[in-house]
């Protein structure tokens, strides 16, 4: 399995929300070339699918800040890159904005999850459950609710 998370500042509320229009690399510094470029901090992520690419790992967990979610459609581009990596290999199901309170971590957080599983290690019961608009219980890889929730004003 693979799980990580690749810098938020430029999806972040706090931030400029610049999303991948970003003129800062990677280690915060202006990039030379005035248009946005796969090296900039908010294209980070092609990285992680690339080493979901080279690992091929049977499932990835990705985060983020929930921010993404409401920057034009950066949440259905992740997800789609995400798909496309080992030539398309992954089943991605739609991110979801979990917030950390309902599951007992004593903050106000919320975070953006991305669930990607390798096709070919899936049963066929599974594809077609995880496929689904609405996926069952059995199969949701989603935790559920385990404390009071918590209902915020967006």
């Amino acid at each position: 399995m693979v799980t990580g998370g690749f810098p938020c500042q430029d999806f972040s509320l706090a931030g400029k929300r610049l999303g991948f229009n970003s003129l800062k690399s990677h280690l915060g510094t202006r990039l030379s070339s005035e248009e946005p470029n796969s090296e900039n901090r908010g294209k980070l992520y092609m990285w992680m699918r690339d080493v979901i690419t080279l690992t091929q790992p049977k499932i990835f967990i990705a985060e983020n800040v929930k921010g993404l979610t409401n920057l034009a459609d950066v949440k259905t581009i992740i997800e789609s890159d995400f798909r496309d990596a080992a030539e398309g290999g992954y089943l991605v199901i739609p991110a979801r904005v979990l917030h950390s309170a309902n599951y007992g971590v004593p903050q106000s957080r919320e975070r953006v999850i991305f669930f990607g599983f390798r096709k070919n290690a899936l049963s066929l019961q599974a594809l077609i459950e995880l496929t689904k608009a609405n996926i069952s219980d059995e199969f949701d890889p989603y935790p559920r609710i385990t404390h009071y929730k918590m209902n915020l004003k967006s």
